[in-house]
């Protein structure tokens, strides 16, 4: 009896053991999708879509990239006759200060957060056509990311008029937050996490500390309504939660050595 119970128990850890992925870091550097250029862009929306009526005689497209591990997968939508996208873009676009459309694609930093310059981020644009989304693979803990501004929204800060940033100019009493909101399996929300990126200039890490969730959702709020909303973000952390069965499992394990060590 006493050797049935210590297979079952080696067997119960055996599978805890493989089944436990260990916390992973989505660092936005690789996809399935396409390898970046240099000084190179893309859009989610452009990718795995279907075509959606965008209105005024215009076709969109919404769409999705997945990191290389299968983790993660960004959402976005565009509308190319506007040169309009929302959702998700990954970028390592490192020239910043430029007064074209193009600053928008560049984090305020220059780089992203752990490959210095020409290293890859994600950068999302709150629009209003879908929702602006990130889904995971399975039910995760995510614990943080770090997040900064891109060019453009940091300039609306400083109210550059050069870049036709108007009325632009942040006051003491102006802000700028991101919501982000985790999806529970069964698709509702979690309360909102507040991303206070009023004036953030470099990479901040911001904790999340949200549990049990398969994908997240962004949204933003500010004193200003023309505010940019865009946001760059990049090395989330996150840990993925174990099977109901796994847990079963576990459970067994150690009744088994609760009742060997009984027996004994």
């Amino acid at each position: 009896m006493r050797k049935v119970i210590l297979i079952f128990l080696a067997l119960s850890f055996l599978i805890w053991g493989v089944s436990i992925a260990k916390a992973v870091v989505i660092d936005f550097e690789n996809f399935n999708e396409f390898t970046l250029g240099s000084e190179d862009y893309e859009y989610a929306g452009d990718y795995n879509y279907t075509e959606f009526d965008a209105g005024y005689g215009a076709t969109g497209r919404h769409g999705y990239i997945t990191t290389v591990d299968n983790t993660a997968t960004l959402w976005g939508s565009t509308v190319a006759s506007w040169n309009y996208w929302e959702g998700f873009a990954v970028s390592n676009r490192t020239v910043v200060g430029a007064d074209d459309t193009l600053h928008q694609y560049t984090s305020y930093p220059g780089t992203d957060h752990t490959e210095g310059a020409g290293g890859t981020y994600a950068i999302g644009y709150l629009g209003w056509y879908y929702p602006t989304e990130i889904r995971f693979n399975g039910v995760y803990n995510v614990s943080g990311a770090y997040f900064t501004n891109n060019d453009w929204t940091y300039h609306y800060f400083i109210g550059d008029a050069t870049w036709g940033l108007s009325p632009g100019g942040y006051g003491t009493d102006d802000y700028y937050h991101v919501l982000v909101y985790g999806i529970l399996p069964d698709e509702s929300l979690t309360d909102p996490v507040t991303v206070d990126l009023t004036w953030v200039s470099d990479w901040t890490w911001y904790d999340l500390n949200l549990n049990g969730v398969i994908g997240l959702k962004f949204d933003w709020e500010s004193s200003d309504s023309f505010t940019p909303a865009y946001f760059c973000m990049d090395d989330m952390n996150a840990a993925p939660v174990p099977e109901p069965m796994t847990l079963i499992l576990l459970g067994g394990g150690l009744l088994g050595l609760a009742t060997f060590r009984k027996n004994k």
